[in-house]
């Protein structure tokens, strides 16, 4: 075991590169207080360990490091390092307000032990982020560890064929209040291949593209959050009810990165392993597992949504007609966001004024599944 110490001769650097929560407001970032263990992920309350690169010759130190000073000469190239690989820190508040103490106990690469305290340090914070705003739909100041204990079941919805994929629509938490009106919502939604009747298991990642119609659609994909017709929020996105209030929204985001895995336990209860963040870079993490609720037809053999059955719906002007219809069969009209606009009697010629342009999914009752655009 080795302890380093400072002498008059000697000095001794620590470097810390650490990592936590974001600050939406750079005049507000400070040292967080907290355990900070070894990893190489980026996440809240870690630290990356030593390393160097080679920069046009140089070698440039980077991560968590301890420097000695071997002699004093005033050349800064005389000195040893190491890199620090393994361990903790533990940083408290100081004793007074802006000063932080530290506990060091860690491991170099090289197995030596690195270990001290310091008290009452204050730090002068540079801001070196980029000043260049730019809009975000998202009110997020930190990140967020969803909360979906209180979700009894998951809703998914099928959309229908788009660009060539399946999409489904996953809802835990019901923005209309069926689960409860207060904890955290989560819009998740999924490309599939063409055909699939079921969510499939898998590793889904964000579009690398937030615009709606674009040719980065594929299977294992997921949607950007985006407006939907009637300017709602939908794609895969973020909200929490307020406190006290019934389904009134106090916190919201689209979600623009991340992953998400979906482990399919059975035909219909499903694992969802969230790894999400919006524009900001927030996190958005959590965990939920239980049955779900599927609102469409399993019968209709999903792959049936494009070919002759799909062009028996028919928009003409603002009438929407569904040639044969069966006596009774009813329709449905969606939003691409699974947002219900219309009912009607699908042997009847049906008055779609009423709805903004736009794309819709509509769905009748044996199985016709297709989509119209609105102009």
């Amino acid at each position: 075991m080795r302890r380093i110490r400072t002498s008059k001769l000697t000095a001794i650097n620590l470097a810390i590169c650490a990592f936590n929560r974001l600050f939406g407001d750079p005049k507000q970032a400070t040292i967080i207080p907290g355990t900070y263990t070894m990893a190489r992920n980026f996440k809240s309350e870690t630290y990356f360990p030593g390393m160097e690169i080679d920069y046009n010759g140089m070698t440039v130190l980077m991560g968590t490091y301890i420097k000695r000073r071997k002699t004093v000469t005033g050349s800064d190239s005389d000195y040893d390092y190491a890199y620090i690989t393994d361990g903790t820190v533990v940083i408290t508040e100081g004793d007074e307000e802006g000063t932080f103490n530290f506990t060091v106990d860690c491991t170099t690469d090289r197995g030596h032990k690195v270990t001290g305290t310091a008290k009452n340090i204050k730090f002068n914070i540079v801001d070196v982020s980029d000043d260049k705003e730019k809009y975000v739909e998202s009110n997020l100041d930190r990140d967020v560890q969803l909360n979906l204990d209180y979700i009894k079941k998951a809703r998914v919805y099928f959309l229908g064929n788009q660009n060539g994929v399946n999409i489904f629509t996953v809802d835990l938490g019901s923005p209309s209040g069926k689960d409860g009106d207060e904890g955290d919502l989560l819009r998740m939604e999924f490309q599939t291949k063409p055909g699939t009747a079921y969510l499939p298991s898998g590793t889904y990642e964000l579009m690398e593209n937030d615009h709606l119609w674009t040719n980065l659609y594929a299977p294992y994909k997921m949607t950007r959050g985006y407006f939907d017709n009637v300017g709602g929020r939908t794609g895969t996105r973020y909200e929490h009810f307020e406190k006290g209030r019934y389904c009134v929204v106090d916190s919201f985001a689209f979600v623009y990165s991340g992953r998400v895995g979906v482990e399919q336990l059975a035909n219909e209860e499903y694992k969802f392993t969230i790894e999400l963040a919006d524009g900001k870079g927030y996190q958005i993490k959590g965990e939920w597992s239980g049955p779900v609720e599927l609102n469409y037809d399993l019968s209709t053999g999903l792959d049936k949504v494009s070919g002759d059955e799909a062009a028996t719906v028919k928009l003409v002007g603002n009438t929407l007609l569904v040639e044969g219809a069966a006596k009774g069969e009813r329709l449905a009209v969606y939003t691409v966001g699974g947002q219900h606009v219309l009912a009607a009697d699908a042997t009847q010629p049906v008055d779609v004024s009423s709805l903004h342009s736009g794309v819709y999914v509509v769905r009748t009752s044996n199985g016709v599944i297709t989509k119209i655009v609105k102009r």
